[in-house]
């Protein structure tokens, strides 16, 4: 649970956001291509970026500015992921995940239904 009174603004803004779905029978790779742009002063160290998610899905790749993301650069943890230092200036971010919809029970995000 968050909290309004532990709001404080976000450490970075997405700039746009695009998401490609390319569905299947057995599974659905998205990807998720990421303009973000720090709201922090640049002149001080990088913060980390983090993005909600779970362990449902299968993470296939996370490219920074064209470069694959090195796995000692991020933490994914059932809450989500953590981009530990990302640039300091507006960069692109490519998340690949895997999802097999009819393995989702839980009626939330893509999800096989029983046809009705």
């Amino acid at each position: 649970t968050i909290y309004r009174k532990d709001y404080k603004p976000p450490d970075y803004k997405f700039v746009k956001v695009a998401l490609d779905f390319n569905l299947g029978e057995e599974q659905t790779i998205v990807g998720n291509t990421l303009n973000v742009e720090p709201t922090y002063d640049a002149a001080g160290a990088s913060r980390p970026l983090f993005l909600h998610g779970d362990l449902s899905m299968e993470l296939t790749s996370i490219v920074l500015d064209g470069a694959p993301l090195p796995a000692a650069s991020y933490v994914r943890t059932s809450k989500g992921l953590t981009i530990t230092a990302p640039p300091t200036a507006p960069f692109t971010l490519h998340i690949t995940t895997t999802i097999k919809p009819q393995e989702n029970t839980e009626l939330e995000g893509l999800y096989k239904s029983s046809g009705n």
